[in-house]
């Protein structure tokens, strides 16, 4: 079966001497595996530049049934593909592979593959100020598209943050429930209040960005899939 596909490439794994193993995230599949040749002819090298962690390409996939892995023919840039400096560099390799973690099991979706996409131009666009939340802001924004959405609702002040239930609670939960006291939880209440136009705007410590960004690898480990061993998180937090 060919079908044409734009494509977020996500992670690259050297799996012999003659080829690499991409994670891609295609409009038309999901998330698929993709084996590429690792040699140094022109058109190997030309391929592994499109795809980039957090590079935008177009292909027609052959899927064949019962492979897991998807071949790629006529692999072409796809509109994003404006430079990125150092700073941009660590936060697309971090985002690509959290990508890759938690989409490894999604099923393709309008609305998912539209905020993947997004993502990928945000990278390239948003002020250095922005940059330093945008990490924040894309994990928080994709717990709503991924069912897992805190409840805003339950927010009150000086209410704790129930890590299982989602909700805030003026009392900690008795039986061991990890849980966000009221002073860090308040950080939440800040991502859910920001937009792609506001999010150079809020002024963060080193120490909040850090905190909240736990809290939330935390939160995906608990609601979706673990998030231990990440790429350039360690990079990240040092950098913002």
């Amino acid at each position: 079966m060919y079908v044409n596909s734009r494509c977020l490439a996500l992670r690259t794994i050297k799996y012999n001497d003659a080829k690499s193993i991409v994670s891609v995230w295609s409009d038309a599949l999901g998330y698929i595996t993709v084996a590429v040749s690792a040699g140094a002819g022109r058109e190997a090298r030309r391929r592994r530049a499109l795809m980039m962690p957090m590079s935008v390409f177009e292909a027609v996939i052959d899927a064949k049934p019962g492979h897991e892995m998807v071949t790629l023919r006529d692999v072409r840039p796809g509109g994003v593909i404006a430079d990125m400096d150092g700073a941009r560099i660590i936060v697309a390799l971090f985002m690509a592979d959290f990508f890759e973690r938690v989409l490894r099991n999604c099923q393709a979706d309008t609305a998912l593959t539209a905020f993947v996409f997004e993502t990928a131009a945000l990278l390239r666009s948003v002020s250095p100020a922005a940059l330093a939340n945008l990490h924040l802001f894309i994990i928080y924004r994709l717990t709503g598209l991924l069912g897992f959405e805190p409840d805003m609702s339950t927010w009150s002040d000086g209410a704790c943050f129930d890590m299982r239930e989602g909700r805030w609670r003026l009392v900690p939960p008795a039986d061991g429930r990890r849980y966000i006291d009221a002073d860090r939880s308040r950080g939440l209440l800040l991502l859910d209040r920001l937009s792609v136009r506001n999010i150079g705007r809020v002024r963060l410590s080193r120490d909040q960005r850090n905190e909240l960004l736990d809290g939330l690898l935390e939160y995906y480990t608990i609601h979706h899939t673990p998030l231990t061993g990440l790429t350039s998180l360690e990079i990240v937090r040092t950098l913002f």
